[in-house]
């Protein structure tokens, strides 16, 4: 009865930590993020397993921190195995540092491995999900075997045998029933991050678009201490001759080609938006109005050049407007209202020039 109590504690506390996993899978952006965020949340796991034991015998004490560290293997990839495998590992040395203490800490590191092998291998994973679980909880338990190694206190230890398949028994039970869970809410954050990822992205240039473009403003001008944020507004001169002329693949290669373009000869922080057509939007975050201006000025003469599109070459040149919004001042419609008038001038004034309008 004792064992399966101790089954029952161990996977109600799983369901907490996969409740958690949950929302780090869905509202952290960075997967390195998100791998070091679950790799703690699974030692958390070990820890409380770890001061939480199923006591065998006076002095043998054993509990599901195996299983806690597999998971981060299996679900959180080899940084969050690293980060869960130092918590539980400094958390069994804390307690006492005995070979017993080292032989745990080698067992947590072989199922960390085993997770992550189990996370590597597809035809795993394309089993049915009950055998892929059943088969995830036993990989996690072959470092079990290194029980045989620790000192059993007291003249009548318990049997060793017995100790492993108890263990055993809590880590197949804890994965098949909450195995899957974790890899239905894995499957739906990506799901849904890639869908934000698709609604928000260019399909033929790879940049960002026009629905994402308010997001990115408000993350810049959101800076604490920043000078202002910039933006330009670029257009391709003509760019409806190309197409004309060339057709519209053509077209569509030299779009290609630009945004490699604008990407390269922009700050690594800043970023380039394709609003439509051959018109781009680039946010400078952190910048003053003068280097708004100094920045529409390269720009223009770096978009003075010949685009290599494989079989032609095509000659462009483009217009570009710049505005500058200090921090808290004008609102975004307020930014673009000015950058698009900037552009305007460029444009009527002879195009192929950069004009950034001063602030009001």
């Amino acid at each position: 009865m004792p064992v399966f109590l101790h089954i029952i504690d161990s996977c109600a506390l799983m369901a907490g930590i996969a409740l958690i996993f949950s929302y780090i899978q869905r509202n952290l952006t960075s997967r390195l993020i998100r791998s070091i965020a679950s790799g703690f949340l699974f030692g958390l796991g070990a820890m409380i397993s770890i001061h939480e034991p199923f006591v065998v015998a006076t002095g043998v004490r054993f509990d599901a921190r195996s299983l806690f560290i597999g998971f981060a293997g299996a679900f959180a990839g080899p940084v969050g195995a690293v980060a869960a495998l130092a918590v539980g590992a400094a958390t069994r040395l804390l307690i006492d540092f005995t070979q017993s203490a080292m032989i745990g800490v080698l067992s947590m590191a072989g199922a960390a491995a085993a997770g992550l092998i189990w996370s590597t291998r597809r035809d795993f994973k394309n089993m049915q999900p009950w055998k892929s679980h059943l088969l995830l909880g036993l990989m996690i338990s072959i470092s079990l075997i290194l029980i045989v190694f620790a000192p059993l206190p007291g003249d009548d230890p318990p049997s060793v045998a017995l100790i492993i398949a108890s263990l055993t028994l809590n880590n197949v039970a804890g994965s098949m029933l909450l195995g899957g869970i974790l890899v239905q809410e894995k499957r739906r954050a990506e799901r849904e991050r890639a869908a934000q990822k698709n609604a928000e992205t260019d399909p033929l240039t790879g940049l960002l678009n026009r629905r994402a473009f308010d997001k990115i403003f408000s993350m810049a001008a959101a800076t604490p201490g920043s000078p202002g944020t910039g933006l330009l507004l670029v257009d391709i001169d003509h760019f409806k001759k190309i197409n004309d002329t060339h057709g519209h693949p053509v077209g569509d290669r030299a779009l290609q080609a630009l945004a490699a373009l604008l990407t390269r000869s922009v700050r690594d922080r800043d970023c380039v938006v394709r609003f439509g057509g051959e018109e781009f939007a680039i946010v400078l975050p952190g910048v003053r109005e003068e280097d708004v201006c100094a920045m529409a000025d390269r720009l223009c003469a770096s978009l003075r050049t010949f685009l290599d599109l494989g079989d032609q070459r095509l000659y462009i040149t483009a217009s570009v407007g710049g505005a500058h919004a200090e921090l808290g001042k004008i609102s975004l419609s307020e930014l673009l209202e000015r950058a698009d008038e900037s552009l305007y001038l460029a444009k009527t004034n002879g195009r192929d020039r950069a004009v950034c309008l001063p602030q009001r």
